[in-house]
């Protein structure tokens, strides 16, 4: 499987990985950096729709 990536929307850093779910669980982690809080349920969809935007 090709590597997904995502870029923040506050610090514009680029986040990957090799499968979506791993891509939500370090989306996850790097929100926390920026004090955001959310369910890993939340952060599989936001990662879900940023990578549909993308296509």
């Amino acid at each position: 499987m090709a590597e997904l990536s995502v870029t923040c929307p506050v610090c514009g850093n680029d986040l990957h990985a090799d499968h979506e779910d791993d891509l939500a669980h370090n989306f996850r982690d790097h929100a926390a950096e920026h004090d955001m809080e959310m369910t890993e349920e939340e952060a599989k969809k936001k990662v879900k729709m940023m990578l549909e935007s993308k296509s």
